[in-house]
């Protein structure tokens, strides 16, 4: 029964979990999802788990973890995902440097297409890699940034959920009869508002 099971977990395990950062870039790990609603009715039971970094609580305890050792909430949300941040960071760079060094090129290519006839077979190499370099930078920046943009949604919705389960874990705590800045429209604002805050600002 318990290995039947574990297979079960294994088969419904994320592909987030396994997959490499050019399927992630891609969204190829989507079309085995969709393979499963061609088949037939999609039911619950098609789910797969959520990603193991993914999981709500085990988000929050690593981020409360954090904001009690340092007491401040920034603090905290910087220890556990700076690592994401310098990730991010040298992805955008690599993406800028792939956008503007795209007209470079280009304007390269007209040169060497402005010869016309009088091109060298070196000059049809030269301009065989300007073509190979355009379509490489294209394809390159468009999986960059499908990439970074997963991440930061991913990133935010992990933020969110975790400081509104810190937020639901305070409010057990705290005595709303009592006259303090924290009545129940402020704790309903922190809820709804100021904890989904973290994942419009990236």
């Amino acid at each position: 029964m318990s290995e039947t099971s574990s297979q079960d977990n294994k088969s419904k395990r994320h592909p987030l979990d396994t997959i490499g950062c050019i399927s992630r870039a891609n969204h190829f790990w989507v079309f085995s999802e969709m393979k499963k609603s061609k088949a037939g009715s999609y039911q619950q039971s098609d789910h797969y788990n959520l990603p193991d970094d993914d999981r709500l609580y085990k988000a929050k305890e690593r981020l409360e973890a954090e904001f009690r050792a340092t007491k401040s909430l920034m603090t905290a949300i910087w220890r556990v995902y700076w690592g994401y941040v310098v990730w991010l960071v040298f992805l955008a760079v690599i993406l800028n440097f792939l956008q503007l060094s795209s007209p470079f090129v280009l304007n390269l290519l007209v040169v060497h297409l402005s010869k016309g006839r009088d091109m060298s077979d070196r000059d049809k190499m030269v301009l065989g890699g300007y073509f190979g370099y355009l379509i490489f930078s294209t394809l390159m920046a468009g999986m960059v940034m499908n990439y970074m943009e997963f991440t930061l949604n991913r990133i935010g919705y992990r933020i969110a959920n975790a400081v509104t389960l810190m937020m639901f874990d305070k409010i057990g705590k705290i005595n709303v009869l009592n006259k303090t800045k924290h009545s129940t429209g402020n704790i309903l604002n922190y809820v709804q508002t100021d904890a989904l805050k973290f994942q419009g600002n990236l």
